[in-house]
């Protein structure tokens, strides 16, 4: 039987609104044990796990919407950038960064609101440059 061309690509989630919320079990993959398994099934993320992750709430006080919009809206802070590396993306160790935290950090918009707009090719740090590649990775993973 032939088809009209390829199969249609999901939109990817733009913001924590748009994630899939999944009660069930099927293709749902939630634990990163699994993360790296190219048998078809795709990790996703509850909006529970996402609304009640600490990275939510880094970037609901750093480069969210409402965060850049008040009067006195944070600064860039290139520690927590490196904090960031650090901790959630294994920067510190030979371990790829844990799939489930990458996501996290791309539904929060963090490569668009905080690591570009904030990126100076004179000054910015290792781990600004490799964030933003990782990010740019989950992009094209997704």
């Amino acid at each position: 039987m032939a088809t009209d061309g390829p199969p249609a690509k999901r939109a990817r989630p733009t913001s924590v609104e748009d994630v899939i919320v999944s009660g069930e079990g099927g293709d749902n993959v939630n634990d990163d044990s699994k993360a790296g398994s190219r048998q078809g099934k795709r990790m996703m993320l509850t909006l529970k796990e996402i609304a009640t992750d600490k990275l939510t709430k880094i970037a609901q006080d750093n480069w969210s919407a409402e965060a850049r919009q008040k009067e006195a809206s944070p600064a860039f802070n290139p520690d927590l950038v490196k904090s960031i590396y650090k901790d959630e993306l294994s920067g510190a160790s030979d371990e790829p960064p844990s799939l489930k935290r990458v996501m996290v950090l791309e539904i929060s918009q963090y490569l668009e609101n905080y690591l570009w707009p904030n990126f100076d090719a004179a000054t910015a740090s290792f781990e600004h440059i490799m964030s933003i590649l990782i990010m740019i990775n989950e992009k094209f993973r997704e």
